[in-house]
């Protein structure tokens, strides 16, 4: 069963082999149930927890009430969010739910995972496996969503970190090792007899033919086994978005990787084509020759693209970006096969004990915020004020120039560039004269604002095509991703070439 050309229309199996994993991935296997894994309290829980979480960011986003040191100029200067100067309880509320929410899930995210691995040893199958998997996932992301808004807050209270970032490393070594599986061709197809073209006379004599799903096979026979059909290019996707979300997110937390980034990646690119534009903008002013603005408009170009996607993708914006991402994948890959296998899968609806202690765990976070909102007063407003604008001097002393307009065309900018001062790290909100004038462009912020949707796009149609493709055929999701991001690229690039003739930034 090993060869990839294996002619699978005709083929026998004997009572022995219906019980071994050399051959159940083809032909399906009746499901159990499990109750402590998929069960509808269980769901509602870490759905519950996980969207509550997000929305407490977004709305702390949208409301002004996140740690203005947190924010960057795309926040601030293109999406217009407020600044952060509100200092009052409520942001001290909120940040204490999303901590006792993502706290809470970070621990029974790894209880599901242990509870998944032990089940590996039994006959633990694809389908609950499935849902182990991504219900780690989800519980991944409640907890880098929290990050996302407490960065500040972890590096003032580095104890209490550290143990999350023990339970944090816990659960991503142990969701790298659960992906391993889903690797396999095989992995989460409903009908592998169908998938394969075994002839149906031969699957009908099969004992409880009718009841046989691939989600009903047990998880370990897809281990390090491919079964001749190749791995699944989806795995590998998957485990680099696991990957960079952590790292993306751990990174943030430190300074020293921060300044790592910027000094020995992002700087010197960006340095390179500054130079380059200094003496291009130079020449430009004493010749007017085309191909001098041609050659000046194309090193322009490049560096405003990149300069764009890396301001974006040290905004806070983008960490929202990615944890919503994160989020409905996970659900996707829950729910779906959940409808898929409905008639079997609704008998682990009933509410027992198992499923209502994660519903009731759920009182204790929102018990806790009631406390601390009816507190919220006790603080003198001689001690709000003061928090405030200490915390606003110190985090936002040049948020005012951020917003002035540039009164001088980009290229005169380049013309008297300080070489000596782009050799320095810059702070994140610390922009240099010819940045701010690029934040005061419309090209600028619209380049901004169609990488977001243009990623939107490709991750809605990803997602569209998961709902419809998982179960039946190998989602192959890569090659959908891969040429969304070509298409967004490019029409980045057709949007700056096309503003050359009308946008002042290249004059």
């Amino acid at each position: 069963m090993s060869d990839n050309n294996t002619d699978y229309t005709n083929i026998t199996f004997t009572p022995e082999q219906l019980q071994s994993c050399a051959i159940l991935p083809f032909i399906g296997e009746v499901p159990a149930i499990d109750a402590d894994i998929s069960g509808i309290g269980v769901l509602i829980a870490f759905f519950l927890s996980a969207y509550l979480t997000y929305a407490a960011v977004l709305f702390s986003y949208l409301s002004g009430l996140v740690d203005p040191r947190l924010l960057r100029p795309v926040d601030t200067l293109v999406h217009r969010v407020p600044n952060g100067i509100r200092r009052d309880s409520t942001r001290r509320v909120i940040e204490t739910f999303v901590i006792l929410l993502s706290d809470q899930q970070i621990v029974v995210g790894l209880a599901i995972l242990i509870a998944g691995f032990v089940g590996l040893a039994g006959t633990i199958n694809v389908y609950h496996f499935q849902i182990v998997i991504y219900l780690a996932w989800l519980a991944s992301s409640v907890h880098l969503s929290a990050l996302t808004m407490l960065s500040e807050f972890f590096s003032s209270h580095r104890a209490v970190l550290h143990w999350r970032l023990v339970g944090m490393t816990a659960v991503m070594l142990m969701l790298l090792v659960s992906l391993v599986p889903t690797a396999s061709n095989l992995w989460a197809i409903g009908n592998p007899g169908d998938y394969l073209g075994i002839d149906p006379a031969v699957l009908a004599t099969l004992p409880n033919y009718e009841k046989r799903v691939g989600w009903g096979v047990p998880a370990k026979c897809y281990f390090f086994k491919n079964h001749g059909l190749g791995v699944n290019p989806d795995a590998p996707m998957g485990i680099t978005l696991l990957l960079i979300s952590y790292l993306w997110k751990l990174g943030g937390l430190f300074g020293p990787s921060r300044r790592t980034y910027q000094r020995y990646i992002r700087r010197p690119v960006e340095k390179r084509l500054e130079r380059m534009l200094h003496r291009q903008a130079l020449k430009k002013a004493r010749n007017r020759q085309g191909w001098i603005r041609t050659r000046y408009a194309m090193t322009l170009l490049s560096y405003v693209w990149l300069f764009s996607q890396n301001e974006l993708m040290g905004s806070f914006a983008a960490s929202l970006h990615l944890s919503w991402i994160g989020l409905i994948f996970g659900t996707i890959q829950i729910v779906v096969p959940r409808q898929q296998n409905i008639d079997w899968a609704s008998q682990e609806n009933q509410w027992g004990f198992g499923q209502i202690v994660p519903i009731v765990l759920l009182v204790q976070p929102v018990g806790l915020i009631l406390e601390h909102w009816s507190k919220r007063n006790s603080r003198t407003e001689e001690d709000r004020s003061g928090t405030e604008m200490s915390d606003f001097r110190h985090s936002h002393r040049a948020g005012d120039q951020l917003r002035d307009k540039p009164r001088l065309p980009l290229s005169e900018y380049f013309e008297t560039l300080d070489l000596d001062r782009a050799k320095t790290l810059p702070l994140p909100n610390d922009l240099q004269d010819h940045q701010r004038a690029l934040y005061a462009s419309r090209v600028f912020q619209a380049l901004i604002i169609w990488t977001e949707l243009g990623g939107a796009g490709v991750c809605a149609f990803t997602f569209y095509w998961d709902t419809t493709a998982l179960g039946d055929v190998s989602t192959a999701n890569w090659f959908g991703v891969v040429i969304g991001i070509a298409i967004v690229w490019g029409a980045q690039f057709l949007l700056l070439l096309c503003s050359i003739p009308f946008s002042r930034i290249y004059r």
